[in-house]
């Protein structure tokens, strides 16, 4: 009876600790995603923003290739 117990404690013991385990790698993994999300956010800024340089710089050159 004694050995039983013991086992059936010792098996929710392991449960809890592997649920622990699985919690913290969540968490880790949740902080991996906000930061790549944010990255990705960046950089998709920052394309943005060179094609409207881009697209000014062609109307500028255009229109000097005009005036010549």
């Amino acid at each position: 009876m004694v050995k039983m117990l013991s086992y059936i404690f010792g098996s929710l013991k392991e449960s809890e600790n592997s649920i622990k385990a699985i919690k913290t790698t969540l968490r880790n993994q949740t902080r991996i995603n906000r930061t790549v999300v944010a990255f990705a956010l960046v950089v998709a800024a920052y394309v943005i923003a060179l094609e409207v340089h881009t697209y000014e710089q062609n109307k500028k050159i255009q229109n000097l290739d005009k005036g010549e």
